[in-house]
């Protein structure tokens, strides 16, 4: 009898006895396992971004003061532009040119020296320095220009880039709460399993016990 009560025992120990719930493996969260990686996801993606971000940023706040001063003061701007103006090289040869003409028209109809002459000699100088400098005007302008849209170009990308980073912490957040969810999921199963196998266990030993004469 009692070896038949050792041997019921020992066969409980088994790897299919009645206390093998007892020496399974510990249950694995798979959200626990999957955290980790998840968690440092932000901060490795987060460097390819950042550049994109910090320019977008600078231009953003140069187009702010840029566009300030366009609103409310654009003769200041105009101002500026125009400080660096130069004669072109080819300034001086068409106004001599144009002179030169005028004379030799002047001189043929024997108005040379004249009121008129010398009147219409200063409108030709004029004429000839505001196209040069609204040339220069048109150049710089051109350049200016170019620059704003460089900028908002930097802008732009730099909101794209911006909105991409937010938009994987996100769905990187999102993973983390679903994985969180099925992992409590995992976990409630695993203990409702545990609770049926400890029951049926306690009721095999009931049963043992009661085998025994």
């Amino acid at each position: 009898m009692a070896a038949d009560w050792a041997s019921k025992i020992a066969s409980g120990f088994g790897s299919q006895g009645v206390l093998a719930p007892f020496f399974a493996p510990d249950f694995q969260n798979p959200a626990d396992a999957a955290r980790p990686y998840l968690d440092k996801m932000p901060g490795a993606i987060k460097p390819f971004y950042e550049p994109y971000i910090n320019r977008g940023n600078n231009a953003s706040n140069t187009l702010q003061d840029e566009y300030g001063k366009q609103i409310n003061d654009p003769g200041g701007i105009n101002a500026r532009l125009g400080a660096g103006y130069k004669e072109s090289p080819g300034y001086q040869f068409k106004l001599h040119q144009a002179l030169a003409a005028g004379d030799n028209a002047a001189a043929a109809g024997g108005m040379i020296g004249s009121n008129q002459h010398q009147q219409t000699n200063m409108q030709l100088a004029n004429d000839i320095s505001s196209q040069d400098f609204n040339d220069y005007m048109s150049r710089v302008l051109g350049i200016y220009n170019s620059g704003i849209k460089g900028n908002e170009g930097f802008s732009e990308r730099g909101y794209n880039a911006s909105n991409e980073l937010g938009q994987s912490i996100g769905n990187n957040y999102l993973n983390e709460a679903t994985l969180a969810y099925k992992g409590a999921g995992a976990e409630n199963e695993n203990n409702q399993n545990e609770t049926k196998a400890n029951a049926q266990m306690w009721g095999n030993l009931a049963g043992l016990a009661g085998n025994i004469h």
